[in-house]
């Protein structure tokens, strides 16, 4: 309410009300809220001086709403002789010879009132009540309201649908909100969140506009961004819609490195101060949204929502207005987690990798178990704990990240790399493409030839001369000319792999077999090394990701080559069952060979039996394959 400001104050607050009472003399042809404050201007000119004057200054009727203490001062009345005269005036209001006319008035300002007060969806939340509701009302309204209703809530509650939550006012009837309800609550069970309302309405066979309307009632889903997600919604939740209304927005379906998209979200949304790991993090607790090939980067999942500017605008202020949530600065730990006295197991992991890094992850596993009994685990589930922590710097060799991304070459690390696999594996990433490592340097590939020259057999140095780069290296002019001339006649690629692992003896997992399919659109071909590098599986050279390529080519999803080192091509069938499981992941948010597309995939393996010529793929191998997977599917982890 404005402060009581003196004389001149008095005087205009007079003149407003004087104004006010005789704005009206004759009934007005105008229609809208003009007719309306006719109306009850008419009403109330019927009524004494004194209580027309205290309910007009009340009600702020087409002049400042003044407190019961500023208009007691106004009129020379105390406190309580304004509110009974108040209370007179309604009661006299409300005789049938005046009350016509607020009813008319209430009939014609009752639609426009509600644009006033509701969001697009026709929704007044009750948490919003009276703050933002009662502001947003004329006095002329309140004044009808208060004389045909009593409250504002009474109001709302008879000209509106009510639920525990809000008051709806909107063209869908009770029973269709309760069957959509109903609908929606069935097909949430298939359908992982956040997703883009219109794809929920799609894959809950509801009207869009119905649907916004039911999530705005419900306390279950709420909406961000043209989003639906769970409630409470969680910083991650909403840094992972950003992310990918921004992903798709910028690179539809191509991949994007993380720095990229960190520099670009920085500049979009500059309220949160996150760092690569945030993203990260973000993005890996939602699969459904996003997809991450590694090397090649990240890459979003369906489609974006679409969301008109308005609308946005109008889905910000809500949130904002709520008092179970607020739109402001992100927090990267919570309260409880930063008064946990239980120290997590990956700080335990960073600890140890500050202690003994570098080093290969078998040895920090048998220290932390040695140390921790209590929490004894497996090199595997260290490996997916402490991933925040640390960086692999050359095959199965592992550093402290933030502090060994730049490790001089010291005698050490010369140790722990001059060996025979080492080697082998350097020579056949190098030669296939494969991905390339911190302590991969010319430095070490000098110190590699050196030694191989008397330690390693003929066909593994003239291999190693073959992928070599003398010039690179970190030494004399005249050392670099010497060995640049035995890589002119020594260097030759000679070491051919032998295909020791069979294609059953590891099942493959459906969302890695995705994972290449995806990687195959980005690169056009692939082979057995750059396919480890895209799982980003521990040792470049696994044999494991053979059964992966091989169901991609029974599918026709790529052309297998004669030979199992050869680079595998995009076949025709190849986007006909990306789309489908693009379209699954979105959806379930997982993939697995028992259901959907993988059983649909087994189903389609299993009829081409005998198959079609396949490369190198062997036929009998490759059945035993697709029947060891239909007796026991082997399940993606979401």
């Amino acid at each position: 309410m404005p402060p009581f400001r003196g004389c001149r104050h008095f005087e205009f607050l007079l003149n407003s009300m004087h104004t006010a009472e005789n704005a009206v003399t004759s009934e007005s042809t105008n229609h809208g809220f003009e007719r309306v404050s006719d109306l009850v201007l008419m009403a109330l000119n019927t009524q004494p001086v004194l209580g027309r004057r205290a309910t007009i200054a009340y009600y702020g009727i087409q002049c400042p709403c003044l407190s019961v203490q500023e208009i007691g001062r106004l009129l020379q009345m105390d406190e309580k002789a304004v509110g009974d005269e108040v209370q007179r005036t309604l009661r006299r209001l409300r005789h049938p010879k005046v009350s016509g006319w607020l009813q008319k008035a209430l009939c014609l300002g009752e639609d426009w009132a509600w644009t006033r007060i509701t969001n697009a969806q026709g929704i007044v939340y009750k948490r919003d009540y009276p703050a933002h509701v009662l502001p947003r009302l004329p006095g002329e309204m309140l004044l009808a309201i208060a004389c045909r209703y009593d409250a504002v809530t009474d109001w709302m509650s008879k000209t509106s649908h009510e639920t525990t939550v809000a008051w709806v006012r909107c063209e869908f009837t009770e029973s269709a909100l309760r069957e959509a309800t109903e609908k929606l609550q069935r097909s949430r069970e298939s359908i992982s969140l956040p997703i883009s309302v219109e794809r929920l309405a799609e894959k809950s066979k509801i009207e869009e506009r119905l649907l916004r309307t039911i999530i705005g009632l419900g306390n279950q889903l709420q909406m961000y961004l043209g989003y639906a997600l769970e409630q409470p919604i969680r910083s991650r939740s909403m840094r992972a819609v950003r992310l990918h209304h921004m992903i798709t927005e910028v690179w539809g379906q191509e991949c994007a490195s993380v720095s990229v998209i960190l520099a670009e979200y920085h500049q979009r949304y500059s309220d949160d101060n996150c760092n690569w790991r945030d993203l990260e993090t973000s993005m890996a607790e939602h699969p459904h949204l996003f997809l991450n090939l590694r090397e090649l980067g990240w890459c979003g999942l369906g489609p974006a929502a679409t969301l008109a500017s308005a609308e946005d605008k109008e889905t910000r202020l809500r949130l904002l207005l709520s008092s179970r949530y607020s739109d402001g600065p992100f927090f990267k730990w919570s309260q409880d987690r930063k008064r946990s006295l239980d120290t997590p197991a990956r700080e335990l992991i960073r600890a140890l990798l500050e202690e003994m890094a570098p080093c290969r992850f078998d040895d920090l596993t048998r220290k932390f178990n040695a140390r921790y009994p209590d929490r004894a685990s497996t090199e595997r589930n260290l490996l997916i704990i402490g991933r925040d922590h640390y960086i692999r710097l050359a095959p199965r060799l592992f550093g402290l990240r933030g502090r060994d991304e730049d490790l001089p070459l010291t005698q050490a690390l010369r140790d722990l790399l001059l060996n025979r696999t080492a080697c082998s594996t350097y020579i056949i990433c190098r030669h296939f493409g494969g991905a390339s490592f911190p302590l991969w340097t010319p430095a070490m590939e000098r110190e590699w030839c050196h030694w191989a020259e008397s330690r390693l057999p003929k066909f593994l140095f003239h291999s190693l001369l073959g992928v070599a780069q003398p010039n690179l290296w970190p030494a004399t002019d005249g050392e670099r000319t010497v060995w640049s001339w035995k890589k002119e006649c020594l260097g030759r690629f000679c070491l051919k792999p032998q295909r020791r692992r069979r294609l059953a003896e590891r099942l493959p997992d459906l969302r890695d077999v995705y994972r290449l399919l995806r990687a195959l659109f980005e690169r056009e071909r692939l082979n057995w090394v750059q396919a480890n590098s895209i799982l980003g599986t521990s040792r470049p050279t696994d044999q494991a990701v053979l059964s992966s390529l091989a169901i991609l080519a029974g599918l026709r999803a790529l052309t297998a080559p004669p030979e199992w080192t050869g680079p595998h091509l995009v076949a025709p069938d190849a986007k006909i069952w990306k789309d489908r499981l693009t379209e699954e992941l979105h959806r379930k948010g997982r993939l697995a060979w028992s259901e959907g597309s993988g059983l649909e995939m087994l189903t389609t393996l299993a009829a081409a039996a005998p198959p079609s010529p396949l490369g190198w793929v062997d036929p009998g191998e490759f059945l035993l394959l697709i029947k060891t997977l239909q007796d026991g599917p082997s399940e993606a982890a979401p």
